[in-house]
């Protein structure tokens, strides 16, 4: 099949301007044509995009050397028909993926979907299928492009004939007319390695396009500069078609901020400033660029009847080559870009919030020159160093907060946005013999006693700037977890002796008398603040928050314990209630 059919001569139109939603624009002539598919088709099944009437036949190079554990490699190519005569061995098409198409006459093929960032596997020692990030028109010579690349043969670049399907030998300083061309490249070498480009693209996220769905967190791509010299990187954030059926409307173009680092305060401070675009940036030889973006919902309008839709063209257009300024440059990528038009809505605080709280002060005894100490009922000293436990909150949709001791999170029900909070054993018990298939994990603080969720006071001041929560929970003198009991001490079991027979002392309710335990009682005070004290962040007091932590321990001591700190919270779960009582729903 390689040398029947090689590459191709092909007529392509290209991508069209617009993107996240996008079309990518093929003309194919009569014969074979080799094509790179440069978006993840939206619908995808191959009689959907090849089935329009002017192509028969297609070949599909997946090159993958997998072993499915008896020894036997996968085949390297599979074919479509357009006829029931023959049986087609593969039924979807996938986006950055190469195939050799036959148009019984001249054919425009119209793709939809989302941009594909190619990945760019390359098979050493044997002729590979490649796709092209290049920007057409003759600009970019297949010099250009490969030159970068080590594992080339002297005579690598194959293209095909279409009238005949021939092999037919390119020159390296031939011009690359058809962006969206595939060709073989011979290749030297064992084993793998990859290859997109003078420049190579990633984002940091499994999911095909940059989404932001409950939350503005900062996304990254990663841009490194594999070519000898300094290359200009351009970034340009360009719209979206409108949207297919079932998938929403299009809100708008999608705004950005990016990331930078303050120093005006005397350490480094994460800010986001908006991105003005074209935005361009000099990367030099072997070196890597980190792009953090998050929405600016500033700029974006709360809707629930939509999503704000972009993508962003990465290229090196401007790059100065061998001392020549190449305005049109030679490589070009996308990433589609997507922001929930919810996103910017007012604060909803229902769901479970987990964190960490750093405490970093604490009153105690002052050590004075005399013999006697004084302990200081109410100034608080730095410890020498933070003292750190887990924090875990749920607000309803009725606004009450509660503070948790720990949390059985059921999900794989339906899926994980119905996930469940369950907050005792027996609970999540009920929820497995209800549910057998779900999933349930655990989170919990080791620094809260076994008890019922108490509820904050002050609730209405979640998320308000300089709003304060209050809660006060008893671990009671008798109960399993009071620090004072210890199961092999027999000091700390309230119990005397009289005649040598054991007497019950006065309960540790009372808080005076003979007894070996007290009652202490725990007051916690969390008080929010406006900024993220770490740095600007667009989610603060709507899926991240914090503030001051502030707890008075009475019990432990004659004289009340005050320790202070920070705490800091996460939104997890959207989920508004709790399931208790040993009955799950």
């Amino acid at each position: 099949m390689r040398k029947l059919i090689p590459s191709i001569i092909v007529l392509l139109a290209g991508l069209n301007a617009s993107a996240m939603w996008m079309e990518q624009r093929l003309q194919l002539s009569a014969g074979w044509n080799a094509i790179h598919v440069k978006v993840n088709p939206y619908d995808y099944g191959c009689n959907a995009v090849f089935g329009g009437g002017g192509i028969d036949q297609v070949t599909w190079w997946n090159r993958d050397h997998r072993d499915d554990g008896t020894g036997t490699v996968t085949a390297d190519t599979f074919a479509w028909y357009a006829s029931a005569n023959e049986p087609s061995t593969f039924g979807a098409v996938l986006g950055d993926e190469r195939y050799l198409v036959h148009a019984v006459a001249a054919t425009n093929l119209v793709i939809f979907g989302t941009p594909a960032l190619p990945k760019g596997k390359i098979f050493l020692g044997e002729p590979n299928l490649l796709g092209l990030n290049v920007v057409g028109g003759g600009v970019c010579t297949y010099h250009d492009y490969f030159r970068y690349l080590d594992c080339l043969e002297t005579t690598p670049f194959w293209t095909v004939t279409a009238a005949t399907g021939g092999s037919l030998m390119c020159s390296a300083g031939a011009g690359i007319n058809y962006p969206d061309q595939a060709l073989w490249v011979n290749t030297v070498g064992t084993g793998t390695t990859t290859y997109m480009g003078p420049l190579a693209v990633a984002i940091d996220t499994a999911d095909k396009v940059l989404s932001w769905e409950q939350s503005s967190a900062p996304r990254t791509i990663t841009v490194k500069n594999v070519s000898d010299c300094e290359r200009t990187v351009r970034f340009q954030l360009q719209s979206s078609l409108v949207p297919p059926a079932g998938q929403g409307a299009r809100a708008g173009l999608i705004r950005l901020k990016s990331e930078s680092i303050d120093w005006s305060q005397g350490y480094a401070r994460r800010v986001y400033t908006s991105v003005g675009f074209p935005f361009t940036t000099n990367l030099a030889a072997g070196a890597t660029f980190e792009f953090r973006v998050r929405p600016d919902l500033e700029l974006l309008t709360a809707t629930e009847s939509g999503d704000y839709l972009g993508v962003l063209e990465i290229s090196d257009k401007g790059t100065t080559i061998d001392d020549e300024v190449r305005t049109s440059g030679i490589c070009s990528y996308r990433v589609g870009l997507k922001a929930a038009g919810e996103l910017a809505a007012s604060k909803d605080p229902a769901g479970l919030w987990v964190g960490e709280v750093a405490l970093t002060g604490v009153n105690r005894a002052q050590m004075l020159t005399s013999a006697k100490s004084e302990w200081n009922e109410e100034r608080i000293q730095d410890t020498t160093q933070a003292f750190q436990f887990r924090l875990i909150l749920h607000a309803a949709d009725s606004g009450e907060v509660k503070l948790l001791k720990q949390a059985f999170i059921g999900s794989g029900v339906a899926d994980d946005d119905t996930s469940a909070v369950l907050v005792d054993k027996a609970t999540a018990e009920a929820y497995r013999a209800k549910y057998p298939a779900a999933t349930i994990r655990r989170v919990s603080s080791a620094n809260f006693p076994f008890m019922a969720p108490p509820a904050f006071d002050g609730a209405n001041g979640f998320l308000q700037d300089g709003g304060e929560l209050t809660v006060s929970f008893t671990q009671f003198f008798d109960a399993k977890d009071n620090p004072f009991l210890h199961a092999f001490h027999p000091n700390h079991d309230n119990l005397g002796f009289n005649n040598g027979k054991p007497q019950k002392k006065e309960d540790g309710a009372t808080g005076t008398g003979d007894y070996e335990s007290w009652n202490v009682t725990r007051t916690v005070r969390l008080t929010f603040v406006g900024e993220d004290p770490l740095g600007a962040n667009e989610d603060w007091n709507r899926t991240v928050c914090g503030g001051i932590y502030r707890e008075t321990i009475t019990g432990l001591n004659k004289t009340p314990i005050l320790v202070e700190g920070a705490f800091r919270l996460y939104k997890t779960l959207a989920t508004p209630e709790l399931q208790s009582g040993g009955v799950a729903r």
